[in-house]
């Protein structure tokens, strides 16, 4: 009887660390989606600051020629 209840403590030992291995990977799976979507806005932002240095500059150019 001891020998089934130390096999069961076992196990049940086992199932908990199973289901949070689970769970980090989980939370790994989400967190790396934030990160990857966080990535990609941070790319579009860098793009329109780029266009509109880029526009800056073309403004610049205009109202130089123009005096």
């Amino acid at each position: 009887m001891n020998k089934n209840a130390n096999k069961n403590i076992r196990n049940n030992k086992f199932n908990k660390n199973k289901l949070i291995i689970e769970d980090i990977s989980e939370n790994k799976k989400f967190l790396t989606n934030i990160y990857n979507n966080n990535q990609i806005e941070i790319k579009k932002v860098k793009q329109y600051l780029n266009s509109l240095n880029h526009n800056q500059k073309i403004i610049k150019e205009i109202i130089n020629e123009v005096k």
